[in-house]
């Protein structure tokens, strides 16, 4: 069996761990001799830099809950307490709905191999410094994280060895003969090999969801004072009609926006119940961070602020 047939085998085996395919995934990229996908194979292995974000693909980022602790006047604490967004400062909003899972796949595996149901992803010190008192009012917020489900890493693993093999099958189906013969890999040309890697290993804009559908589609957009236009925005990620009529009338009592990023009282209390879980969850059937980054991308259209 030569280094094709034994890779694919030991991707098809789930009993076969992922760090153990890649490794032998980097003999492939040697012999095929294109950087892209020898970069892709090491940084998989050993994790991405976060702070260089383009490099992360597509299937490690997403949206993730926030919940916290908070301490309040007399003793009294409010314990793992979801967190909304929309009671941040606009300039942290985006850092604490993005998810970014930069680990190496056997950092992954062994959260997988813990058993637990879900892991927490600690807030910076430097963002709760900041906001730790404009949470919630009366209490003081003394830590915070992110929650990344099980499902969540286990589809990122999942996609790393799906990917893997489309990219394997594609230069099979290309070249037959690199199955049986070791040095005809060697012969794929750089074009063919440049292709399948961004087709079937990049090419996909999946992201990593909270256990909820994202709508994909959602698309549109809101030309500035456009209400109609709004509305259907609204209306395509499933806000329900009772709501649209509530922030139509919101819209409308609050008139025009006077300051940027800054909503009139009426919108800003319609987007407070907006962000209810159960009316999120129960409802909307997608994530919280979602419904909120949604939202709040329309109304900021619709205002021209963005």
């Amino acid at each position: 069996m030569n280094l094709i047939q034994d890779l694919q085998k030991d991707i098809l085996n789930s009993e076969t761990s992922l760090p153990s395919i890649l490794r032998k995934t980097k003999v492939l990229g040697s012999l095929l001799r294109n950087k892209e996908f020898k970069e892709w194979v090491d940084n998989e292995l050993n994790g991405y830099q976060e702070e260089d974000e383009k490099e992360i693909p597509s299937y490690r980022r997403g949206y993730a809950e926030s919940y916290g602790h908070f301490s309040g006047p007399f003793g009294i604490a409010l314990k793992n307490q979801p967190i909304s967004s929309l009671s941040l400062p606009i300039q942290f909003r985006e850092h604490v709905n993005k998810l970014l899972l930069v680990e190496g796949v056997r950092a992954l595996e062994s959260l997988i191999e813990h058993g637990s149901s879900d892991f927490r992803m600690q807030w910076s010190a430097d963002i709760i410094a900041v906001v730790s008192d404009k949470i919630f009012k009366g209490y003081v917020c003394m830590s915070a994280w992110k929650l990344v489900s099980r499902g969540q890493i286990e589809q990122v693993l999942d996609t790393v060895r799906n990917r893997l093999l489309s990219f394997v099958l594609e230069l099979v189906e290309k070249h037959p003969e690199i199955s049986e013969s070791k040095d005809a890999i060697s012969n794929v040309s750089k074009k063919e090999i440049s292709y399948a890697f961004n087709t079937y290993i990049i090419g996909s804009h999946n992201i990593i969801a909270s256990g909820f559908g994202i709508n994909q589609k959602v698309h549109q957009q809101v030309p500035a004072n456009d209400l109609n236009a709004l509305l259907k925005y609204m209306e395509k990620i499933n806000v329900p009609g009772d709501n649209l009529k509530e922030l139509e009338k919101a819209i409308k009592e609050d008139g025009p926006g006077a300051k940027p990023n800054k909503f009139g009282p009426k919108v800003s209390r319609w987007i407070e119940r907006m962000a209810n879980k159960k009316i999120v969850k129960g409802a909307w059937k997608l994530a919280l961070p979602t419904i909120q980054m949604l939202i709040f991308k329309g109304l900021s259209m619709f205002y021209g602020w963005e």
